[in-house]
């Protein structure tokens, strides 16, 4: 490519050839459409919104494999003849159905499923290819937001065990994730030219909200990624595959590390909650929090930032020593 644009669009050629998708301009094969558009939700979905998302979302991989999940069970379907209870169908079956390894099929899973079909058919109503988005009478499976999960001290040296003894790359893995609070994904697509080991900080390209951030190094990150870049002195990607491209994804080896070391109910996502709740601990503002995380609300952060034992054991401490020092004054005031 001459040009980054250009080179944008290489890519999104490319995307849509290995997942099979359709240009929007490109028309499907006889008799799927008519003249008003396409006739069938999978349709829809293959020739109009997947491009789309190849395009314009940055979790349209995610929209890809949910989408052919959408497109087999309403395959012959028109958009106008999907009612609500319809939708209720879909979600008991799925909620019913075990994945693709056996296991049991999580609700939150299935309204992430239910959240692409509704900006479906809305994309449909916009573009005049329904009349009505049936989604919005139906509800969402009611999940455990707020998880209180983060990792205890002595589960911590459990881990580092564990990694020593199984998958030592991803100790860096883990060590960045503690020291920084960045996601699995922003540090798998980490670069070097992205580490200033001059002014000693961080800059964090590839982010959720596509904000990029700056994050200050302290002396355990920067010893770490020292350490990596004198071992990989010609990697271009802080964490390399054999391929010379980033690591896409460590799911299996970290899911190994933590039976190996004993701890249940425990996921990555829940080592940048360990580190918003260790900067809580210490007193840190819970705006700066928010900076360091990325977020962009405070009600975030304080997901996040769950209150430990001991801060709640000292928040308890002041409002005893207040209330006793009231309860000493009301005394002191009677046998006046």
């Amino acid at each position: 490519a001459a040009n980054k644009r250009e080179a944008r669009r290489i890519e999104s050629q490319v995307r849509r050839s290995v997942h099979g998708v359709r240009r929007r301009t490109e028309a499907p094969k006889a008799p799927e459409t008519t003249t008003s558009g396409p006739s069938t939700i999978s349709v829809f979905i293959r020739d109009i919104y997947l491009p789309w998302a190849i395009d314009n979302k940055r979790s349209w991989q995610s929209d890809i494999y949910r989408g052919r999940t959408l497109s087999d069970y309403f395959e012959k379907r028109v958009f106008d003849d999907v009612t609500p209870m319809e939708i209720e169908r879909f979600k008991s079956e799925r909620l019913r159905t075990a994945t693709g390894h056996g296991g049991t099929r999580s609700p939150n899973a299935i309204n992430k499923e239910l959240q692409l079909l509704s900006r479906i058919f809305s994309m449909a109503v916009d573009n005049g290819l329904a009349a009505r988005n049936p989604c919005k009478r139906v509800r969402k499976f009611r999940t455990d937001w707020q998880r209180d999960r983060y990792l205890l001290g002595e589960e911590e040296a459990r881990l580092m065990g564990a990694l020593d003894a199984l998958y030592p790359h991803l100790r860096s893995i883990v060590i960045v994730s503690l020291n920084t609070g960045m996601r699995l994904g922003e540090i798998l697509g980490l670069s070097w030219k992205d580490v200033d080991f001059h002014r000693s900080v961080v800059f964090v390209r590839r982010t959720k909200s596509g904000k990029p951030r700056y994050l200050p190094m302290n002396v355990a990150l920067s010893r770490e990624l020292i350490e990596r870049r004198t071992a990989l002195p010609e990697a271009e990607f802080v964490f390399e595959g054999r391929s010379g491209r980033p690591l896409v994804d460590i799911k299996h080896g970290f899911g190994s590390v933590l039976r190996r070391a004993g701890i249940t109910d425990f996921r990555f996502h829940d080592l940048r909650h360990t580190t918003a709740t260790r900067m809580a601990e210490a007193g840190v503002h819970i705006r700066t929090i928010a900076e360091f995380l990325g977020h962009a609300s405070i009600q975030m952060t304080m997901r996040h930032a769950h209150a430990t034992d001991e801060a709640k054991r000292r928040a308890a401490a002041v409002l005893e020593r207040d209330t006793i020092g009231d309860a000493d004054g009301r005394v002191a005031a009677l046998h006046g």
